[in-house]
């Protein structure tokens, strides 16, 4: 019963601390997340939910929850359902706070796998499509450093010719 959190009312504080050391509490405790996450988001003694997208994930989590693998045990179900339809960030579980330790499932890991896949096969061939272009530049550039050492030879033979005529025409003048 030590350290109340500032927001809730010590005498409040104290009836939730007496329900939780309860046996019937502690019994419900071990019930799976998807009864839970219905108790919590249903009015007190009744059906109506909070809010209609409560009660349409709760609805989706039953649907799956019944087309899992009867061999593992409901409780390991009931969370690998609850992290499927809820989702999670880094240490946060939507619906059941922080600190949830999340284990991903095989289909939400095997789902990763194929998007890495994909996206490896299209770095590939981006890679490929780059690597072409640049031989294609490559042999461009040489050939143009071909025809520019041709134009050369061809700029000093011509310079030479002309620089010959010049000379002779000197020797010529009288």
């Amino acid at each position: 019963m030590a350290h109340p959190p500032e927001e809730v009312a010590v005498p409040i504080w104290e009836k939730c601390c007496d329900r939780f050391e309860t046996e019937a509490y502690k019994i419900e405790e071990n019930k799976n997340v998807i009864e839970f996450y219905k108790r919590t988001r249903t009015r007190a003694n009744s059906s109506w939910w909070v809010t209609p997208a409560c009660e349409e994930l709760y609805e989706r989590m039953k649907t799956l929850y019944a087309d899992h693998d009867p061999t593992q045990t409901s409780r390991e179900i009931a969370e690998e359902v609850f992290c499927e339809v809820m989702g999670s960030k880094c240490k946060y579980m939507r619906g059941l706070g922080n600190s949830v330790i999340l284990i991903p499932s095989p289909s939400s890991r095997s789902y990763l796998v194929t998007q890495l896949t994909q996206e490896v096969e299209r770095y590939k061939s981006e890679l490929k499509i780059s690597k072409e272009k640049y031989d294609t530049l490559q042999n461009n550039m040489n050939t143009l450093m071909f025809q520019l050492a041709s134009y050369h030879e061809k700029i000093d033979l011509l310079w030479s010719e002309r620089n010959s005529q010049e000379n002779s025409q000197d020797e010529t003048l009288p």
